[in-house]
C-alpha cells in the first residue's frame, strides 16, 4: 500500500505476524479510510489452516496487522473452491467476491461461479447472485462491486433466470439489494429493452443510484452505431440509461471503451478507450484513460504527462477513481508520463488533483 501523504510504501500481503506470503497475491481493494485492504492470493500461510490449495480472499487490517480469511466455508474452514476478485465497502464491513466453491453457504448446488458477500462484523456469508425469491443462478456470475454504503452489490452474469423474461442470451449486469434480497437487471435501455449484446464490468456509486458498465449492445441508446464496446450509465432513480464514452460534443467513440470506475456521487466516470476522437489531438494510437462528467457533459483525458503531452510508447488502462473524483490512478507501459521512467515495465500512476 502506498501512502501518498507520507510517501511510504508498505506490504500488506503478510500474515498477522508480518511474515511474507508464500504465494502470489492480486486484486487489492481498499476501504475509504485505508484501514482494510481486501485481496486474493494463492498463498497458504497468510492464515493458519488454509489447506485448500487454491486462491482465497483475505482482508488485512492495517491498524492492528490482523489478516483474516474471508472466503471460508459455512463451518469456518477452507472453502472447497477458488475465490477471487474482492470488492469492499467504504467502512470495510462488507467484502464481495466471486467463487466456484460449493460450501460457502447451504444449498449451493448449481455448479456455477457465484457472487458472495461476507459481513466481517457478523461473520455471515450470503450468496448475492440469486433471484429475488432466492433461486440460484443457472449461469456463472462474476466481477462484483459493492456500493460505498454496503447496501448494494453489482455484478455481471450469464444466468438467464435471475429476472423474469431474460431472453437475450447475453451476459447482463445486475444489482442486488442486500437488505431486501431483490435482484434487478441494469443493462437495459431507458425504455427497459434488454441489451442485444454482452454487458460486463459494472461499477456502482456510494448509494447505489448510478451503475456504470461496458456493453457491446447497440440498442441501449439511440444512434449507437459503434462497432466496439461502449461505457453506459444507468440512473436507477430516473430509470434512464445514457452513454458516457463520448466526446464533449456527444460524438460516439471511434474505438473500444470499457472498464469504468465511478465516483461516490456518481457524477464522474473514469474509463479506458482506444478511441482517438474523445478529445482533440489524441494521436498516440494507444489505450488511454479518460474521465467523464455526465452532468456537465465533458470528457477529459487523464493519461497525459505533467505538461499535458500524450502518453507514448505504451497503453494506459485499468483506471481507479477516488471517492471525491479528485484523483485517478491507472497503469501504463508508457515511458514518458514521468521523467526518468527507465524500468521498461508497467507502472502505476496517479493523476490529480483534477478539480
Amino acid at each position: 500500500m502506498r501512502d501518498q501523504s507520507r510517501k511510504t510504501t508498505k506490504r500488506v500481503s503478510v500474515d498477522s505476524s508480518g511474515a511474507q506470503s508464500n504465494g502470489h497475491c492480486w486484486g487489492p481493494a481498499i476501504s475509504q479510510s485505508g484501514q482494510y485492504i481486501a485481496f486474493y492470493a494463492a498463498a497458504s500461510n497468510l492464515v493458519s489452516g488454509d489447506t485448500n490449495g487454491v486462491r482465497d480472499v483475505f482482508v488485512h487490517n492495517r491498524y492492528n496487522g490482523r489478516m483474516e480469511l474471508v472466503s471460508i466455508d459455512k463451518d469456518g474452514g477452507s472453502a472447497n473452491g477458488q475465490s477471487v476478485d474482492p470488492a469492499i465497502s467504504a467502512d470495510g464491513r462488507i467484502v464481495a467476491f466471486e467463487s466456484n466453491a460449493t460450501d460457502l453457504v447451504p444449498g449451493d448446488t448449481n455448479g456455477k461461479t457465484d457472487v458472495f458477500i461476507r459481513n466481517l462484523n457478523t461473520d455471515v456469508t450470503t450468496r448475492i447472485s440469486v433471484r429475488s425469491d432466492g433461486r440460484q443462478a443457472n449461469g456463472n456470475s462474476n466481477d462484483p462491486e459493492v456500493s460505498g454504503d454496503g447496501r448494494f452489490v453489482v455484478f455481471d452474469s450469464a444466468a438467464t433466470n435471475l429476472i423474469w423474461k431474460d431472453t437475450n442470451g447475453r451476459r447482463d449486469v445486475f444489482i442486488h439489494e442486500v437488505a431486501t434480497g431483490k435482484t434487478k437487471r441494469m443493462s437495459v435501455s431507458s425504455s427497459e429493452k434488454q441489451a442485444k449484446g454482452a454487458s460486463r464490468q459494472a461499477t456502482v456509486n456510494w448509494d447505489g443510484r448510478y451503475i456504470a458498465f461496458e456493453s457491446k449492445a447497440r440498442n441501449l441508446v439511440a444512434g449507437d452505431t459503434s462497432r466496439g464496446n461502449d461505457v453506459f450509465l444507468r440512473d436507477r432513480k430516473l430509470g434512464k440509461t445514457k452513454r458516457v464514452s463520448v466526446s464533449n460534443t456527444e460524438r460516439q467513440a471511434k474505438g473500444w471503451s470499457g472498464d469504468p470506475k465511478i465516483s461516490n456521487s456518481g457524477r464522474y466516470i473514469a474509463f479506458e478507450s482506444t478511441a482517438p476522437n474523445l478529445v482533440a489531438k489524441d494521436t498516440n494510437g494507444k489505450w488511454d484513460v479518460f474521465v467523464r462528467d455526465h452532468i456537465r457533459k465533458t470528457t477529459r483525458i487523464v493519461s497525459r504527462t505533467a505538461s499535458g503531452g500524450q502518453a507514448k510508447y505504451g497503453d494506459s488502462d485499468d483506471p481507479a477513481i477516488s471517492g471525491d473524483a479528485r484523483y485517478i490512478s491507472f497503469e501504463s507501459t508508457a515511458k514518458n508520463i514521468v521523467s526518468n521512467d527507465k524500468n521498461r515495465a508497467e507502472d502505476i500512476f496517479r493523476r490529480g488533483a483534477l478539480r
